[in-house]
């Protein structure tokens, strides 16, 4: 509509951040970038709320593709505003720092406490309320608030949290020799069949390993109910698991290697300039290649700028 109608063309950056959510929630990471960038493109320097929005956003693609260190720099500067002592705001940096692995065993303590003090959580800050109970191994106590979570979420079909919420229980029961798999199977059907209809993706990547172990056991599960579509649903969930992070897909000297090829320079060049023969970078080369699923030096450059650019936009 806001193309169509020039009046509308104020809610273009308003549009386009929504986009940019809906593609974070189903881990489309691509099409999120897109919108990034088209966002970033339609925010006036009047609209501060639609710029926090915006890097809100791509704090969470950035949590998703395990740029935590990136992460800390963006936060780093935070705490000096004031507004940032207020509990709302408090959570959600606790939230960000929590998932990305930022934040010390003291913080979480202050941050519990925090939250017992208040009279009153929103279901977002008692599921991050729970992950800092998680870390500081509180497990009986977190799995009291988790119930609460779910009791409301179910009730008023609130899907985005009840899928972490059910999620979130799962991560307090597995590894429990008290509880019957049966329990946990139960609960994770229960999040696939929220989920799959609109491939709500993003909270099965804040998991580790073990969420992993427990979609193949429930895939192969023989009489599992599941549909076609949930299965289907499982196996994309899967497949996106299975990819390695940016972080992860090249090795340091990969990355130094992809950084001066992508000047221009010949392999030999290359060799003097980071002190290493000419056979060794034609390896490299070859091992780039076949990870970034490139076949020659134009792509593999283009791969390169592609991710600069995405790392200048932050």
């Amino acid at each position: 509509m806001h193309e169509e109608y020039p009046m509308l063309q104020k809610i273009k950056a308003t549009s386009y951040i929504g986009i940019m959510g809906i593609y974070l929630k189903s881990f489309q990471l691509d099409k999120f970038q897109q919108y990034l960038k088209k966002a970033k493109e339609a925010i006036c320097s009047d609209y501060l709320g639609f710029e926090k929005a915006c890097t809100s956003n791509l704090i969470a693609y950035k949590i998703f593709t395990k740029d935590y260190k990136e992460i800390k720099k963006m936060l780093d500067g935070v705490w000096v505003f004031s507004k940032y002592k207020e509990f709302v705001y408090y959570a959600s940096i606790m939230n960000v720092l929590i998932l990305s692995k930022n934040v010390a065993k003291e913080e979480l303590q202050s941050f519990v406490m925090r939250c017992e003090e208040e009279e009153k959580l929103f279901l977002a800050d008692k599921i991050t309320y729970v992950r800092a109970l998680i870390g500081l191994e509180e497990k009986e106590k977190g799995l009291s608030v988790i119930n609460e979570v779910l009791e409301i979420s179910r009730k008023y079909c609130v899907k985005p949290k009840l899928i972490e919420a059910i999620l979130l229980k799962i991560q307090i029961l597995e590894g429990n020799s008290k509880i019957n798999s049966r329990e946990i199977s139960n609960l994770l059907k229960e999040a696939i069949y929220y989920s799959y209809e609109n491939k709500i993706i993003a909270p099965y990547m804040l998991q580790g390993e073990y969420l992993k172990n427990l979609l193949v056991l429930l895939k192969n599960e023989k009489g599992n109910s599941l549909n076609r579509h949930q299965r289907d649903f499982i196996n994309e969930v899967l497949t996106y698991m299975g990819k390695p992070s940016k972080e992860e897909i090249l090795s340091e000297r990969e990355k130094e290697i992809l950084a001066v090829l992508a000047t221009g320079a010949s392999n030999k060049e290359i060799g003097e300039t980071l002190c290493i023969s000419v056979a060794t970078v034609k390896t490299h080369i070859i091992n780039i290649y076949s990870k970034l699923g490139v076949s020659n030096r134009v792509e593999a450059t283009e791969k390169f700028r592609e991710e600069n650019k995405s790392s200048n936009m932050a």
